[in-house]
């Protein structure tokens, strides 16, 4: 069990007399055995009369108790569709299969959270503004809900497990069209203990003060993160829609994976260029390369395992095709180390990710968007930038980061 409170998030998790923290011997028990045992069952029984001491829902915690005794995870598709898991103060407790794609691999484990949901800003229209660049959408945006976790299990938990924990990879039948869930906790200890260093190391000074100025403590930290992934979501929406996409096994490779999530990164700056001022646009690209270069670059998987490595690759050629980061000193750096800077330089990136996008909705036959996707191109010098100067300063620095 990784319990998550080490001054990274402020973590208020409820506390109660009845029992000895209950949710807590519930997360240890499925930890130690790795299934449903009487033990958890019990736990899950004793937290259905004790919901209210630990402000979770009296529905979802009946609903968890009887999926688990039954093994039956359809019980709880509706309840998690209709966020009705959460509960007092948006504490919850989730129980349920969890399936993580890392490394070429697909592995589902029983997982567990028990965690709060934090204070965060609402964005603006962003179904309306995709609609508005293509001219319809497929699937509503998906909402993120940022919480700081309590103690976590299974999938979820340190530099192996998950920290951003997609929909569609819980065993609800349904669960690609509920929320995605963020863990502030896990992404603010990862910042600090590597994703800074790493910005540091490959950007030089004034791109990298530039970087890192809009993670100066956690609040603003979990805001911008928050905000960022949030405008990413509407980019997943546009086109066929990731919903799509991935029930009918339109994101069949690695490959596949790292261009949906290179495309809905450069439809998000798109969009937030055309909603925010070019400092608040700037924001959310500086978070998104703190994220691709910080910590998606170094996972373990690498360029021919890991989609979120691609990501970050072909992130990093269209900003060298575009002009405007350069290499300076052996580091990448803005020619115009500014936010409106970051905003010109993702204008290739941009560029691309629409016309693509616009394609893909243009397809006659869906199964079209395997050749969509595999015709993008990383030219041979960009992957040589990418290990000699992103991964290779890093080495080290992560150890187990999946």
């Amino acid at each position: 069990m990784s319990t998550q409170n080490a001054g990274y998030v402020e973590s208020a998790g409820p506390r109660g007399t009845e029992s000895p923290e209950t949710p807590f011997l519930l997360i240890d028990a499925l930890d130690r055995q790795g299934a449903v045992t009487t033990e958890a069952l019990a736990l899950a029984d004793r937290l259905c009369e004790e919901h209210e001491t630990w402000g979770l829902s009296p529905d979802w915690m009946a609903g968890t108790s009887a999926a688990l005794r039954n093994q039956d995870w359809s019980l709880l598709d509706d309840l998690f569709l209709r966020e009705k898991f959460l509960g007092k103060n948006g504490t919850f407790l989730i129980v349920a299969p969890y399936t993580a794609r890392r490394k070429g691999e697909t592995i589902t484990r029983l997982s567990g959270i028990y965690g709060s949901v934090l204070p965060h800003q609402e964005m603006p229209s962003l179904s309306k503004a995709v609609c508005d660049l293509f001219g319809g959408i497929s699937q509503p945006v998906t909402k993120i809900l940022p919480f700081a976790s309590h103690a976590v299990c299974g999938a979820f938990g340190g530099q192996r497990g998950e920290a951003f924990i997609v929909p569609d990879g819980w065993g609800f039948p349904s669960s690609a069209a509920g929320p995605a869930l963020n863990d502030m906790s896990e992404q603010s200890r990862r910042f600090l203990e590597g994703g800074r260093l790493c910005i540091e190391r490959v950007f030089e000074a004034d791109t990298a003060e530039l970087l890192l100025s809009i993670y100066q403590d956690d609040a603003s930290r979990i805001q911008a993160q928050h905000q960022e992934y949030q405008f990413h979501e509407a980019g997943h929406a546009s086109g066929i829609g990731l919903t799509r996409k991935l029930t009918s096994g339109l994101i069949a490779t690695w490959w596949h994976g790292a261009v949906e999530e290179w495309r809905a990164d450069g439809v998000a700056f798109e969009i937030a260029a055309r909603l925010l001022t070019a400092e608040e646009a700037g924001r959310i690209i500086a978070s998104n390369l703190c994220t691709r270069f910080g910590l998606d670059a170094h996972r373990g998987g690498g360029v021919e395992r890991d989609r979120d490595v691609v990501s970050s690759l072909l992130t990093l050629d269209q900003l060298l095709r575009g002009g405007d980061l350069i290499i300076k000193k052996q580091k990448l750096a803005l020619r115009d180390a500014s936010f409106g800077g970051l905003v010109q330089a993702t204008a290739h990136h941009r560029l691309n990710a629409v016309t693509l996008t616009r394609e893909e909705r243009a397809l006659q036959h869906e199964i079209g968007l395997h050749g969509c996707y595999g015709s993008v191109p990383v030219e041979r010098g960009s992957r040589a930038v990418f290990e000699g100067l992103v991964r290779e300063p890093c080495a080290g620095i992560y150890r187990e980061l999946q």
